[in-house]
């Protein structure tokens, strides 16, 4: 007997045995991590609250929007629903590569479970600071409970529950500049669109403190918001409660803390007009981090709701 043709063959047939295992448990691992039938009820409920927050501004706020925490600015909510809602349709039907759930051992899914959860109740816990704090004081300290639960408490989480996702393994060669197309469109909607919401506000302060100010603004609400409520808590609730509930998960707890700093008069119509505002863009930014993971595609969509006109005026030399 060949003892060496026989090993041989032994370690090919054990290898295509662990790889139809492999396979087996991989596609068993995807089905079980982002089969959203069961979790389904928590995109109605999303939608649900959304139009009921809409329908609630036109009965009781003349269908009117507050769009800025430092001016009484207001918009026409059918306008903001076009300018927010042409680029999600774009962004729906544009082609990406289904992305491959990772196949995680016991371990590694319980060490998800626990960052997810923590990461859940960090967000519940920087709405509360906001609500308990006297509606006076919250810009005071606004920013420091920022960087606490939106930065250090998630650091903390990750160095004491260790374990990183490789955000980029799912997605296709060259397939993040499809991301360009939708952000393109929203610019083109917001700034240069017949309903455009661009507003070019005079801020009575120094130009070089506004810009100061401007830029401190873009990393602390732009780049952090979308790291945390994004790239953080979204891609891990995808993982345990897929796609779509994921995303209005997310997306409902980034618009319900702007309560706290866009009062729209009574409590009602603040609460309806952060969802209506803030939970259609949510909805937007996390379609738009889900199918092509582009972090810097939400940042700039962000930071132009944000960046006042005025700077970009004066640095344009209009």
């Amino acid at each position: 007997m060949n003892w060496s043709n026989e090993r041989k063959r032994y370690n090919a047939e054990r290898t295509k045995s662990e790889k139809k295992f492999l396979d087996w448990h991989a596609k068993k691992g995807r089905k079980d991590m982002i089969t959203t039938s069961k979790n389904s009820y928590l995109t109605y409920t999303t939608l649900v609250i959304l139009i009921v927050s809409s329908i609630w501004i036109v009965l009781s706020n003349n269908g009117r929007i507050i769009v800025s925490a430092d001016f009484d600015d207001s918009l026409l909510l059918w306008r903001h629903w076009l300018i927010v809602g042409i680029p999600f349709i774009v962004l729906y039907f544009l082609p990406y590569k289904n992305p491959k759930s990772p196949c995680l051992h016991e371990g590694e899914k319980q060490t998800l479970k626990a960052q997810t959860h923590y990461l859940l109740f960090t967000a519940l816990l920087y709405f509360l600071a906001l609500i308990i704090t006297p509606a006076e004081n919250v810009f005071d300290y606004f920013y420091i409970y920022k960087l606490i639960f939106l930065l250090f408490v998630p650091l903390i989480i990750f160095k004491w529950k260790p374990y990183k996702i490789k955000f980029y393994s799912h997605s296709a060669k060259k397939q993040w500049k499809f991301a360009l197309i939708p952000v393109f469109v929203w610019i083109f909607m917001y700034y240069f669109s017949p309903w455009g919401s661009a507003e070019s506000n005079t801020y009575e302060i120094n130009f070089l403190i506004l810009l100061t100010g401007a830029l401190v603004s873009f990393l602390l609400n732009s780049v952090l918001e979308e790291l945390f409520y994004r790239v953080w808590l979204q891609t891990r609730l995808e993982l345990f409660l897929g796609t779509w509930p994921a995303i209005c998960v997310s997306a409902l707890l980034w618009a319900v803390w702007h309560v706290t700093i866009q009062s729209a008069g009574t409590i009602d119509v603040t609460i309806a007009n952060s969802i209506a505002n803030h939970g259609l863009m949510g909805l937007f930014l996390g379609l738009l981090w889900s199918k092509y993971r582009n972090f810097w595609a939400l940042v700039i969509i962000h930071g132009l709701t944000n960046f006042p006109l005025e700077i970009i005026s004066k640095l344009l030399g209009e």
